[in-house]
């Protein structure tokens, strides 16, 4: 969204492209809001100023904040979402779960850098990646070493994970016959919050555009998404 001839020499970054996101950005004084998530993720059927996305919308035009989103991109990127969960939770020589010639491709799967019980690990995870939650699936006196994540809804990559010889699968969203079928083919299960497992990879987003010449912002974005867990 936006004119492509703007100029740019400040630039705020969020996982989403909120109100809350739009309305900090401004405040900010930045022109440019690169955000992972997509703006208009369903098709608009009319542009009504009641919902929160065309206030949005409304609202970046009229202070000339452009917004783009990498999504995908970001995901398979060799320094993206995948990339960055992998490092902190896999030894050297990690490699993408479903690659892809001149990029990284889609998760990341190698040998964890402890190996742990199912149960620690999900509290490795919570501590790593900043989550709220973290649900467990399998026996949790296992002893795990070899991983797989997918950043997202990665649950149609769980026989991909198993095929790479992962014992663990970690990523968002999954089904509940996805996690059926999963946990009845001997594989345990770590499912987290989607944008929290992204917005890990938002520092090293936020790092690769800053330059001399431009300076970023890392948004609180506080959107609607309130999380309550026990």
């Amino acid at each position: 969204a936006g004119d492509t001839q703007w100029s740019v020499t400040k630039i705020g970054v969020a996982l989403d492209p909120s109100l809350s996101a739009v309305e900090e950005g401004v405040q900010k004084g930045c022109d440019l809001l690169v955000v992972h998530h997509p703006l208009i993720f369903s098709p608009l059927q009319k542009i009504d100023l009641k919902e929160p996305l065309c206030q949005a919308i409304l609202w970046a035009l009229e202070n000339h904040l452009a917004i783009i989103s990498l999504h995908t991109n970001w995901d398979k990127a060799p320094e993206g979402v995948n990339v960055q969960l992998g490092r902190v939770l896999f030894k050297d020589g990690f490699l993408p779960l479903v690659p892809e010639e001149k990029t990284w491709g889609l998760g990341a799967v190698g040998e964890l850098i402890h190996p742990l019980c199912l149960r620690d690990l999900m509290a490795s995870l919570r501590s790593l990646w900043n989550l709220s939650w973290v649900v467990g699936y399998g026996d949790e006196n296992k002893p795990l070493c070899h991983g797989a994540l997918c950043g997202g809804s990665g649950g149609d990559l769980w026989k991909e994970a198993m095929d790479k010889g992962a014992q663990v699968f970690i990523t968002a969203d999954m089904k509940y016959h996805q996690i059926l079928d999963a946990c009845s083919a001997g594989l345990s299960l770590c499912i987290v919050d989607h944008g929290e497992m992204e917005s890990f990879s938002l520092a090293s987003l936020a790092a690769l555009l800053r330059t001399p010449e431009i300076v970023v912002f890392e948004l609180e974005d506080k959107g609607p998404l309130r999380i309550v867990s026990e």
